[in-house]
């Protein structure tokens, strides 16, 4: 279903019935909310209890009245009244907010309120409109019947408007009756009110454009202004974006994604997930090609099911260059080592053009992909040495702490060309969007279990994200570890094997029992939590797979025998979030997968994969499964990223 298939648009406002008998007449604000579209634009439009908040999809706005006269915008005066006295008296205020994802055009509209009129008996005693005078926000001040709507004689445009994703504007309206109007309006009823219409905005930015005039992903870096801190730089093959980009985030399946380069040739874009997706070990000891190794597995079969449509949106079997390359300041690999693969990682070249080609608006540890967090590159640094980024941004190799303890995986892909973008501006907080992010609708609900892995939800007041969905259960991970989990024990005694019998199930359990009850009532009680041990240069398989075969999924795989049965547990390794996902949020917390012995694997506050003693003391990021019915909310305000997460409610 598309996005934008058509117009959207609502009226929002409120009534308000107050009768003042001392006055000639008096004006009553009615919002009225109706929908212009067919059912299949709206995913769902729902009212909040105070009538004056609207959803349609990813287009919502509300209005809020600041009057001090009991919310009624009545004439400044009760008597004609010249104009410069009419703006001096209190005026009717209201604001209006954009509390959706896209932008949205306003209209300002006075409109006769027969309903009002047929109420009140007063329709052969109606005051003539030319008689009225407005002013809004203090501008010009007009006769009410030269802002007549083309349309409708009865409506009155006040004012037009844009509004960008969650922007908010306070508007003022003066309405009054001219000094130059006869006795014959004494005694005469004027009924109206004050509607707000709001549709989506097309072509009110670059990236809200009509179906037909669409910006298209290899479009994004012609943008002029990109600001001080970034540019672009064109080696000839590909064109980059370099520097200390804020304005390269594309929101894609779930995740948040950095934008890289475009080849020349083709125009593919080419992009990196913003933060590593799961933190393990990148091969067995001392093998160093990409190909078949831990990570060429965990990007292409546990990774690439979780994107969306992605036959269609992405470059399949591209060319990935994994060319030995050690040296500090990479040129362009030449080719001797490629493999063809839908998803891979950057290479050191890729990362090292970034900021070494910036003019001086970046070095290694200020650049764009920077983020505080250690992760692998496709590039071996020797036959026994892959390259890492180290959290400072700065190159080192896996012999820094080897391969077995592990560093994050960022995954990369091609988009397509021609892939059409149909919203936001590339920053944090409005990333360019592309067209399949409509949200599943059935029976006017969308079930949690079809969103996509790694949107974010709210949780008893807290950030959790979507990890994947296992036998129609939506399973959730704690972005941060909440306030009585923040420093734990495993076990209090080194005889500690597994999760069966750890302390920290208790400690999960207690904070179980401490959340709300609505929010209990979301859980799963008693689910399974696979226990395989992952040693030294061991395949992430392992935590839950009973054998580990280079060609099968951890989805598809026979399950190890070492389960447990818990309501609350914690991420394993190898799966979707086990890992630092933020740069201001770098935490050590445990993970429940067992290296050998008494030992447990963390995740440390560098996004690497360790291990320590189960009596060393971490924090805890709670997992849980979520029942098969929880649903969005039907209040619901959130768009599934970090800023704006989904509220979630029983069916």
């Amino acid at each position: 279903m598309s996005l934008m298939p058509g117009r959207r648009k609502t009226r929002v406002g409120k009534l308000f019935k107050r009768q003042v008998l001392v006055t000639v007449l008096c004006v009553a604000v009615v919002v009225a909310v109706t929908l212009v579209a067919s059912y299949a634009i709206f995913s769902k439009v729902k009212f909040g209890t105070e009538y004056n908040v609207v959803y349609t999809g990813n287009l919502s706005f509300s209005y809020v009245d600041l009057s001090e006269e009991g919310n009624v915008l009545g004439l400044v005066s009760t008597y004609p009244i010249s104009d410069s006295e009419a703006t001096k008296l209190t005026p009717f205020r209201f604001s209006v907010e954009n509390t959706g994802t896209l932008v949205a055009k306003y209209t300002v509209k006075i409109v006769e309120d027969t309903a009002t009129i047929n109420a009140d008996g007063c329709s052969d005693n109606l005051l003539d409109l030319s008689y009225l005078r407005y002013t809004f926000d203090k501008g010009e001040v007009k006769d009410l019947k030269s802002s007549v709507s083309p349309s409708n004689e009865k409506e009155f445009i006040v004012y037009e408007g844009t509004l960008q994703p969650f922007e908010s504007n306070i508007h003022e309206i003066f309405l009054w009756i001219s000094e130059n109007s006869p006795n014959s309006v004494l005694g005469t009823h004027y009924h109206g009110k004050v509607i707000v219409e709001i549709e989506q905005a097309e072509g009110s930015n670059p990236y809200e454009r009509p179906e037909d005039n669409r910006m298209k992903v290899t479009d994004i870096f012609n943008q002029e202004n990109l600001g001080d801190t970034c540019g672009t730089y064109d080696d000839g093959v590909d064109t980059f974006f370099v520097g200390q980009c804020a304005n390269n985030y594309l929101w894609y399946s779930g995740k948040l994604w950095r934008i890289v380069l475009k080849n020349n040739e083709t125009g593919a874009v080419k992009m990196v997930t913003d933060n590593a997706i799961t933190s393990i070990p990148y091969h067995s000891d001392n093998q160093t090609s990409f190909e078949n190794s831990y990570a060429d597995q965990w990007l292409n079969q546990e990774f690439l099911p979780t994107l969306h449509d992605y036959q269609n949106y992405l470059v399949e079997n591209s060319t990935w260059d994994a060319t030995v390359d050690s040296s500090d300041t990479p040129i362009r690999p030449n080719g001797t080592t490629t493999v063809k693969r839908t998803v891979g990682m950057l290479n050191a070249y890729e990362y090292f053009t970034t900021y070494n080609h910036s003019e001086g608006k970046a070095t290694m540890e200020t650049g764009y992909l920077n983020n505080a967090t250690r992760f692998w590159l496709i590039t071996p640094y020797s036959s026994s040495d892959v390259r890492v980024v180290w959290q400072d941004g700065t190159f080192t190799t896996n012999s820094r702490e080897g391969f077995g303890s592990g560093a994050g995986i960022k995954p990369s892909v091609y988009l397509q060309s021609d892939i059409s973008i149909i919203s936001g501006d590339g920053s944090t907080t409005s990333p360019f969007r592309l067209i399949h992010d409509e949200k599943a609708v059935e029976n006017g609900i969308t079930l949690l279990s079809t969103r996509y892995s790694g949107e974010y939800v709210k949780f008893n007041n807290s950030l959790y994200r979507i990890v994947g969905i296992e036998n129609g259960l939506t399973k959730i991970t704690a972005v941060s570890k909440p306030e009585n989990l923040m420093e734990t024990q495993f076990h209090h005694e080194r005889v500690i094997l597994t999760f069966v019998d750890a302390n920290i199930k208790n400690d999960l359990e207690s904070y179980y029992q401490s959340l709300d009850e609505q929010f209990k009532r979301l859980v799963e009680m008693n689910t399974s939590w696979y226990l395989g041990s992952v040693e030294s240069n061991a395949s992430y398989k392992n935590s839950i797979c009973a054998s580990v075969d280079a060609n099968i999924s951890t989805l598809h795989c026979e399950k190890t025998n070492l389960v447990t049965s818990a309501t609350i547990g914690l991420p394993r390794v190898g799966e979707m979030f086990s890992s630092q996902i933020a740069k201001e949020k770098k935490e050590n917390f445990w993970t429940l997968t067992p290296s050998f012995s008494y030992y447990i694997r963390h995740i440390n506050a560098g996004g690497g994969l360790n291990d320590n003693s189960a009596v060393s003391t971490y924090g805890a990021r709670p997992s849980m499964y979520l029942k098969s019915n929880v649903v969005i909310a039907r209040n619901n305000t959130g768009d599934g990223t970090y800023e704006h997460p989904y509220e979630i409610e029983l069916g």
